[in-house]
């Protein structure tokens, strides 16, 4: 199945995935991507509640 993306989409599901899976912080992420610290943060944050409804 192909994923089909916005035409301005910035990140794709494995950038969302390093995003999440990540250490580094919120700027240099942002920096490595070129994207908003926001965007960095919405990724973690949205990745975390999606796991954590799997588990419930």
């Amino acid at each position: 199945m192909s994923i089909i993306l916005h035409p301005c989409a910035k990140t794709t599901p494995k950038i969302r995935e390093e995003i999440f899976n990540s250490k580094e912080s919120l700027i240099i992420l942002a920096k490595k991507y070129n994207l908003n610290i926001k965007t960095i943060a919405k990724w973690k944050k949205e990745a975390l509640f999606r796991i954590n409804a799997l588990v419930l």
